[in-house]
């Protein structure tokens, strides 16, 4: 099973390579922990919205967190409609 978080982490170390970043280096640039990196990177935690807009903003990709977030393990529903009548 492959869990929302692994997907996140996944993106996170594809933005901090494509900016060349290391893991210490993005700590550095969001105040986050080079530990705090490495388990995000590894699906071991779950970060805040904002947390995520940080590291955008730290790799020079701000909007595409967010908007791949919508992507990362979410089904998108169809809202229900209720009973229909046959009247």
């Amino acid at each position: 099973m492959f869990l929302k978080q692994d997907a996140i982490g996944h993106h996170v170390r594809h933005l901090r390579k494509k900016a060349g970043l290391s893991v210490r280096a993005l700590g550095a640039r969001t105040a986050f922990s080079a530990s705090f990196i490495s388990q995000l990177e590894n699906g071991l935690v779950s970060p805040s919205i904002g947390s995520m807009q940080k590291i955008a903003a730290a790799s020079g990709d701000p909007g595409r967190v967010l908007h791949r977030g919508q992507r990362w393990g979410q089904r998108h529903h169809r809202p229900r409609q209720g009973p229909q009548s046959l009247s």
